[in-house]
């Protein structure tokens, strides 16, 4: 009868001690199991194709190394519990969110081999999803990795010309990862190609809207239709101008800290466009940027214009003139138009030319100083600005920015 009495009591202790601590073991219960059982079989399943590697402070010829898992038998080990044999979710471990179905196309950050390698190193926050990069060597997950693409949906096979772009009768705009355009260049994930029937194509980036390059020739290349890795963009025109070698300061000054945020693109008119915004919301000024093909007896080049509205007059942008990393050599007023003449590190001229009835030259440093513009007082303004990229400079080509013998 005491023992009796004893026990009951010893259980509801247990019982009021333990209660609070059940909700979080159910929590983590469940991941704690599928993990074990990985880990279990895992064991079981390597125990004769352990690839060892030496010990620190053994030498090279004292550990034996044996064949490597197959790719196969490595899923089997530490994909199928939750994965399936087949890849298709339902595997023998069961978890509070069915695991992706692969044969589905369920990948959580792309299907590339190199997606699906991150993956299985690194693991899914926040999820069973263990990562093996202290498990697995690099060539065995490389290996999981490729036979993991194959369990999901056939990818689409193309050639390259399938995935080349080409501008026709009408503008193109594609959004992508723009690749850097040179070295010590940063990439842009968040990248905009305007392709125009003029044979230009304009490169911007947009996370703080900015030119970066003008190419010339064919448009580009999408590499990215073939997967959901998000690989960059391919331009394939040659640049014909990198704009502020490639890494620009921003166009438009209007207060510290400003940034130019994307509002949209738009095709119209024959043309692509780019719209973003300067300032906050309850003073937002509005602009819309286009380049378009220009052409000159003093060399070739285009012309970007801007279609600028909301205008505050208390809080006027400034435009800065492209080129202000380069020596300026001259500066020539010509009918319609005064051109600044700079010449690079690398000995190139560049010739930017705008109305002077459209803004006003309101602030010129050093040589190698920047040039600002004004924009005149009002609600909306208009402003275009000319690039030559000449071969040479001289005199007959000062002579003919004077003479103002444009088209």
């Amino acid at each position: 009868m005491f023992r009796t009495m004893r026990s009951h009591a010893l259980s509801l202790i247990v019982v009021l001690v333990l209660s609070p601590l059940a909700a979080l073991a159910l929590g983590w219960g469940a991941w704690w199991y599928a993990e074990s059982m990985t880990r279990n079989r895992i064991d079981s399943s390597r125990s004769m194709h352990r690839i060892r590697s030496p010990l620190h402070g053994e030498q090279a010829g004292s550990v034996t190394s044996v064949p490597a898992m197959s790719a196969r038998a490595l899923f089997s080990a530490y994909c199928a519990q939750c994965h399936g044999e087949t890849g298709d979710g339902q595997g023998t471990q069961v978890l509070d969110r069915p695991a992706r179905s692969f044969k589905d196309g369920g990948f959580s950050f792309g299907n590339t081999r190199d997606a699906i390698f991150r993956t299985i190193s690194s693991g899914i926050g926040g999820t069973p999803m263990p990562g093996y990069a202290d498990s697995l060597s690099v060539e065995e997950r490389t290996a999981l990795a490729a036979y993991v693409q194959t369990l999901g949906p056939p990818t689409l096979d193309v050639s390259t010309e399938d995935m080349v772009l080409q501008v026709g009768q009408v503008p193109v705009v594609v959004r992508g990862h723009l690749p850097s355009l040179g070295e010590g260049l940063p990439e842009h994930p968040r990248g905009l190609l305007l392709g125009g029937t003029d044979g230009l194509t304009t490169e911007y980036r947009v996370d703080d809207v900015r030119l970066l390059a003008v190419r010339q020739g064919r448009f580009v290349e999408r590499t990215d239709w073939t997967g959901r890795g998000g690989t960059p963009l391919k331009p394939l025109g040659p640049v014909i101008h990198l704009v502020g070698g490639g890494d620009p300061p921003a166009t438009f000054e209007l207060e510290a800290g400003l940034e130019a945020r994307l509002l949209g693109t738009t095709t119209r008119d024959g043309r692509a466009s780019v719209l973003y915004g300067l300032g906050d919301d309850e003073h937002l000024v509005r602009v819309e940027e286009w380049t378009e093909a220009f052409t000159h007896p003093a060399g070739p080049g285009y012309v970007r214009h801007f279609d600028i509205q909301h205008l505050d007059e208390d809080r006027m942008p400034t435009f800065r003139l492209p080129g202000s990393d380069q020596r300026i050599i001259d500066r020539i007023d010509g009918p319609g138009r005064t051109w600044i003449v700079r010449e690079g590190g690398d000995g190139r001229i560049e010739i930017h030319g705008f109305d002077p009835a459209s803004a006003t030259l309101t602030a010129r440093g050093s040589e190698e100083g920047d040039l600002r513009l004004q924009l005149p007082r009002g609600t909306e303004a208009t402003l275009s600005i000319v690039t030559l990229l000449p071969a040479s400079w001289d005199e007959s080509a000062r002579e003919l920015l004077r003479t103002g013998e444009s088209p």
